[in-house]
C-alpha cells in the first residue's frame, strides 16, 4: 500500500495513503476523486510571522557572517563565525517556540468559542498548558539542534573549497550562506536551510499543544483545511488528499470532507507544511 510521500508538493499514487495521526499512530484513507478546489481554506495567521522570522534569519547571517567573512577570507573566520552564528540561532529558536505555542494557543482559544466550547482562558490555566507542551517542544528543540549543526557543516565545507580557491567568488560565497532575496532562487543557502527546519518544526509543535488542548476542551471532530497559500497539486498532494477524504473513525458518522475524529487527525505531513486543523461541532 503506497505511503504518504514525504516533502512539500509530492504527490500520493495510488488509491490509498497513509499518513502519522496526532496520537502517533499510522492511519490509511481513500483518495477522493472530488474537486478539493471547492473546499473552504483557511488563511494560517503564523504564515506572517514564518516569513518575519526567515528574512531576520537571512539579515542575521548576512550581517553577522558574511560581512566579516568577506573582511578576512580564511577558513578560520569562517569557522569562528558560524560556530558563533550557530550558537545564537539556536538560543534565538529556543525563545521563538515557546512564544509560538503560546501565541498559538491563544488563537484556538477563539476558534473554540466559535463552537461554544467553554474552557478556562486565565493566565494560569494558559500557562499550564504550555508547561504541558514543554516535552514537546524540548524534543523540537533537540532536532532542530541536530539539523542546524549538520546544515553548518555542510555549510562550512563548501564554504571551505570555495575559499582555499586561487580566487574566491563572492557573490558565491554570499549565495551559500544567504542570498540577497529568494525570489526565483531555488539553490541551498545556509539561512534558507535553517528557517526551513524551524517554520517545520514550530508547525510541529504548535500541533502537538493545540492537539492537547482540544482533548481538554472534548472536541470530537476536527476538519483538515488547506492553507491559503497552498499550491494546486491536482488533488494527488498529500495534504490535499487529506483536505478532500474523510477519516475513517470519522465516516462511521459523518461524509464531510477533511473530516477526522481527534484521535485521527493528521500531524503536519510534510515539511514546510502550513495547512490547518479546526474544530467543528
Amino acid at each position: 500500500m503506497p505511503s504518504a510521500p514525504k516533502g512539500t508538493g509530492l504527490r500520493v499514487k495510488g488509491d490509498q495513503a497513509s499518513y502519522r495521526s496526532m496520537s502517533g499512530r499510522t492511519e490509511y484513507v481513500s483518495v477522493n476523486s472530488a474537486d478539493y478546489r471547492t473546499l473552504p481554506r483557511v488563511d494560517n495567521p503564523n504564515t506572517v510571522d514564518n516569513l518575519v522570522r526567515a528574512s531576520k534569519v537571512r539579515t542575521r547571517i548576512r550581517r553577522e557572517v558574511i560581512l566579516p567573512l568577506l573582511k578576512d577570507l580564511t577558513v578560520l573566520t569562517a569557522y569562528a563565525k558560524l560556530s558563533e552564528s550557530y550558537t545564537s540561532e539556536m538560543l534565538l529558536f529556543q525563545e521563538d517556540i515557546i512564544k509560538a505555542v503560546s501565541r498559538h494557543l491563544k488563537q484556538q482559544y477563539r476558534l473554540l468559542l466559535n463552537i461554544d466550547k467553554q474552557i478556562d482562558r486565565s493566565d494560569p490555566a494558559h500557562s499550564r498548558r504550555v508547561n504541558l507542551a514543554m516535552g514537546q517542544i524540548k524534543a523540537e528543540i533537540e532536532f532542530v539542534n541536530g539539523r542546524a549543526s549538520g546544515l553548518y557543516n555542510r555549510t562550512l565545507r563548501a564554504l571551505s573549497q570555495e575559499i582555499s580557491k586561487d580566487k574566491p567568488d563572492a557573490i558565491r560565497i554570499s549565495r551559500l550562506l544567504a542570498p540577497a532575496t529568494y525570489q526565483n532562487v531555488n539553490h541551498h543557502s545556509l539561512s534558507r536551510g535553517l528557517a526551513s527546519i524551524q517554520r517545520s518544526s514550530l508547525q510541529r509543535a504548535r500541533f502537538n499543544a493545540q492537539y492537547q488542548l482540544y482533548a481538554e476542551a472534548n472536541v470530537q471532530y476536527v476538519q483538515w483545511r488547506l492553507s491559503g497559500s497552498h499550491k494546486d497539486y491536482g488533488g494527488s498532494e498529500i495534504c490535499e488528499v487529506l483536505a478532500n477524504t474523510t477519516g475513517n473513525l470519522a465516516s462511521r458518522a459523518r461524509s464531510d470532507r477533511g473530516l477526522y475524529l481527534l484521535s485521527e487527525a493528521p500531524q503536519p505531513p510534510h515539511p514546510n507544511c502550513m495547512c490547518s486543523l479546526v474544530p467543528t461541532k
